[in-house]
């Protein structure tokens, strides 16, 4: 289980209603396939910012994270 989980399964116990996660995306620090420059494995963001458009959402330069799809499923 994945950290993001955890937490929201300590919210849901706790009937918390309302949680931000503080970052979406990290900007700064965006993927590579060279582990050496790969500053994405920094990042909080929930999804993986790219240099060139996505497979997924293909008008967005992000590919979203396991943690995106977990925050997917809530809606």
């Amino acid at each position: 289980m994945g950290y993001l989980q955890e937490l929201l399964q300590a919210f849901k116990k706790a009937s918390v209603l309302v949680a931000f996660w503080f970052t979406f995306a990290d900007y700064e620090k965006p993927y590579s396939n060279d582990p050496k420059h790969n500053l994405d494995m920094a990042s909080y963001g929930i999804v993986q910012v790219r240099t060139q458009k996505g497979e997924t959402y293909t008008d967005m330069n992000w590919e979203p994270r396991k943690a995106f799809e977990e925050f997917r499923k809530l809606w």
